[in-house]
C-alpha cells in the first residue's frame, strides 16, 4: 500500500474531509433547521472523494471492502428534494419520497454487493466498462433531476418577481443550483473528454482529478453556507413558529403578487375557479394560498374571489359599451354563477341589493 500522495490526491482529500465535516454539522445542527438531504449531498460528494483516493492507494479494495462508496445516482435526488424543502414553506421529508432512490439502489448498491457475493474479480476490464457505462446513465440522470429543479423554481416563483426580488430563500436556490450545475457541466466534459477525445471507454485515475477537485470546492461551498443558511431549511418547525405557516415578510410580498395576478390575468370571471385552480396559476402551493386570503386579507376563499367580482361588477356597470346587458347578465360575465349567488355576495359586501345599488348610483345610465 502507497502511503505517498501527490498534489491532486491531497487536495481530493482535503476536500472530502471538509465534506464529512460539514455534513456533520448540518446533521448535529437540525434543530436549526437544516434539511437532511442537504447534509446527505454533502456527504455523498466526500464519500465519493475517499473512494477515488482508496482506489489509488489500496489495489482491489472493493475485494476486501464491499461497501459501495459511490452513490451517484442518488445525487440528483437528493438535489431536487432539498429543493423542495427550501421552495415549500409547508414541505417535509417522508418515506413516500424514497421511490427516486431507486436507481441508486439498482446501479449504486446491487452490483456492489453482487461483485461481493460471486466475486466477478476475473471480468475486471468489463466491470470497469460496465462503470462508465453506469457513470454516463448517472450524469444524465443528475442533469434531469437539475432540470426539474430549476422546473421547480420557475413554477414556484418565474411569474412572481417580488419574490425573486425579495425572498432569501430564493437567493441561496440560485446559488445551490449554480453550484450543482457546474458540477454536472464538469461531470459531463469528464465523460466527453473520455469517450471522445481519447477513444476509449476505461481509462486510469488521473482524469478524475479535475472533476473531483470540482467537487471538493462545490461541496466545501455548499456546505459551509448550507450550514450559515438554517433559515432556509424547513425540516423542523421551532415551536414558536409552528402556527406560522408563512413569515410577515413572505404573506406581504405573497399578497402583492396575489393582487397583480388578479388585476392582469381576471382568474375570478371564471365561474369554476376553485383555489386549487387558482394555486396552479398564480405559481403558489395551495396550504400557502388558503393562509395568504386567511390571514393577509382576512378572508374566506370565497369572499376574497367575490370581491374581485363585485369590484369589477361596479366598474362595468360605469362602462356605457354595457348598456345593452342587464345587471344579471353582467354578474355572468365577470364569474357569477347564478342568480342567487350573486345576489347573496352583492348584498353581503354591499348590504345593497344589486338593484338598490344601480338606482342610487347609476340612475343615469
Amino acid at each position: 500500500m502507497d502511503l505517498s500522495f501527490n498534489i491532486f490526491q491531497i487536495l481530493i482529500l482535503v476536500g472530502a474531509i471538509n465534506g464529512f465535516v460539514w455534513s456533520a454539522l448540518i446533521f448535529i445542527q437540525r434543530q436549526k433547521n437544516i434539511s437532511i438531504y442537504l447534509g446527505l449531498f454533502v456527504f455523498l460528494f466526500a464519500l465519493a472523494s475517499i473512494k477515488i483516493i482508496l482506489q489509488e492507494k489500496i489495489p482491489y479494495f472493493n475485494s476486501y471492502l464491499p461497501i459501495p462508496l459511490l452513490y451517484q445516482f442518488a445525487l440528483g435526488p437528493l438535489l431536487y428534494l432539498y429543493l423542495k424543502t427550501v421552495l415549500g414553506a409547508n414541505y417535509k421529508p417522508s418515506s413516500k419520497q424514497l421511490w427516486h432512490f431507486l436507481p441508486s439502489l439498482l446501479f449504486d448498491i446491487l452490483p456492489a454487493a453482487l461483485l461481493f457475493i460471486f466475486n466477478f474479480t476475473k471480468y475486471t476490464f468489463q466491470i470497469q466498462k460496465l462503470s462508465f457505462m453506469s457513470d454516463i446513465l448517472a450524469c444524465f440522470l443528475f442533469i434531469a433531476y437539475l432540470y426539474f429543479s430549476l422546473s421547480l423554481i420557475i413554477n414556484r416563483y418565474g411569474k412572481n418577481p417580488l419574490v425573486l426580488k425579495n425572498e432569501k430563500k430564493i437567493g441561496w436556490a440560485k446559488k445551490f443550483m449554480l453550484a450543482s450545475t457546474l458540477i454536472a457541466v464538469t461531470w459531463l466534459m469528464y465523460i466527453i473528454w473520455v469517450i471522445v477525445l481519447n477513444g476509449k471507454l476505461v481509462l486510469g485515475m488521473m482524469p478524475y482529478y479535475p472533476i473531483y477537485l470540482i467537487f471538493g470546492f462545490c461541496i466545501y461551498s455548499i456546505g459551509i453556507a448550507g450550514y450559515y443558511k438554517p433559515e432556509i431549511g424547513l425540516l423542523k418547525i421551532p415551536v414558536n413558529e409552528r402556527n406560522e405557516l408563512l413569515t410577515k415578510g413572505e404573506v406581504k410580498n405573497n399578497k402583492e403578487i396575489i393582487l397583480k395576478a388578479m388585476a392582469t390575468h381576471c382568474y375570478y370571471t371564471d365561474e369554476n375557479i376553485n383555489i386549487q385552480k387558482l394555486s396552479k396559476k398564480i405559481g403558489i402551493n395551495v396550504k400557502e394560498l388558503s393562509y395568504i386570503i386567511n390571514v393577509g386579507f382576512g378572508k374566506n376563499f370565497s369572499d376574497f374571489i367575490n370581491e374581485f367580482r363585485i369590484t369589477d361588477f361596479k366598474q362595468r356597470l360605469e362602462d356605457p359599451k354595457n348598456i345593452k346587458y342587464n345587471l344579471l347578465g353582467l354578474a355572468y360575465e365577470v364569474g357569477f354563477n347564478s342568480k342567487a349567488s350573486f345576489y347573496r355576495a352583492f348584498k353581503k359586501a354591499t348590504h345593497k341589493t344589486p338593484a338598490e345599488f344601480y338606482k342610487q348610483q347609476y340612475k343615469s345610465i
